[in-house]
């Protein structure tokens, strides 16, 4: 979503980050509580935005014309249910995670512990699309976890399809 708005304009065409943000300024106000919230936080999304770029520019990710499930947790048993059908079904081997309202340290480490047991019980075969972590120490985190296997990610090493079910060491 943020991508997307930040790379069209009103009139619906492609345009650079920064004609975006001087497009709000002018039809907005530099003083909108929106406009300065996005200028305060300019750089962080211009990275995203160039994150994306490069990651569609890769290819690398894996992409068969399936659906992405959808993948959450409360307890350690979903994670168990959630491997099991996933290892069953070996053709999903992109899941989607939601991690928008992950504020805390706390929620944070937790949903890396869940990670990380989800990807050992499926033998590190997934490739993880995150929706959420904002800032670059969460997502390098993320990324060295999975060993480079979620999006957006393209900074991160990639192994080639062929060889993403190899031991990771």
């Amino acid at each position: 979503m943020t991508y997307c708005d930040l790379t069209t304009g009103p009139d619906g065409n492609r345009v650079a980050v920064s004609a975006r943000l001087a497009e709000l300024g002018e039809r907005l106000g530099e003083g909108n509580p929106g406009v300065r919230a996005v200028r305060r936080e300019a750089a962080r999304l211009a990275a995203v935005v160039e994150e994306m770029e490069e990651l569609a520019g890769t290819g690398e990710a894996p992409d068969r014309g399936l659906p992405v499930p959808r993948i959450d947790w409360v307890i350690r048993a979903d994670i168990r249910r959630a491997a099991d059908w996933l290892n069953e079904n070996t053709c999903v081997d992109v899941v989607a995670l939601d991690w928008m309202t992950v504020r805390s340290p706390e929620g944070w480490l937790l949903c890396l512990d869940g990670l990380r047991m989800l990807d050992e019980l499926t033998e590190r075969r997934l490739w993880f699309l995150v929706n959420g972590p904002s800032n670059r120490k969460r997502r390098a985190a993320l990324r060295e976890l999975v060993n480079g296997r979620v999006s957006p990610s393209p900074r991160a090493s990639r192994q080639p399809a062929a060889s993403r079910g190899s031991s990771d060491a």
